[in-house]
């Protein structure tokens, strides 16, 4: 009968033995950070070519450099410039994509791409 208990006990105490480092706490708290951030009214829906826009981009831009990403090789910066054309007659959309770069040890790339564009 000593020996059913024991196992429960042995398995309940090294639960406590689990190893949680700050990193992990710390990434979460800054990545939660990021999302406030971005989603908060002073960024005014981050619609491209858009002040909120800008601030969006610029707080992202930070942030690659701050956790030590690079831009892609052959660029000199995050930034890749693209054009929405207007419907119906509108003018045409200037925006800008972030593009980082972790190095591999092979040449192969993957490539992980988002792009959110809202037109009205």
């Amino acid at each position: 009968m000593k020996r059913i208990f024991l196992i429960p006990l042995a398995l309940l105490m090294s639960c406590g033995s689990v190893k949680t480092t700050s990193t992990t706490q710390t990434t979460s708290e800054q990545l939660l950070k990021d999302v406030e951030t971005l989603s908060s009214d002073a960024y005014e829906g981050r619609k491209t070519g858009t002040k909120g826009g800008e601030m969006a981009r610029t707080y992202l831009t930070g942030r690659l450099k701050e956790i030590g990403l690079k831009p892609y090789p052959g660029k000199t910066s995050y930034e890749q410039s693209f054009e929405i054309k207007g419907r119906n007659g509108a003018a045409a959309i200037q925006g800008k994509n972030l593009i980082a770069y972790i190095p591999g040890k092979t040449e192969n790339v993957i490539v992980i791409l988002h792009i959110t564009t809202t037109l009205v």
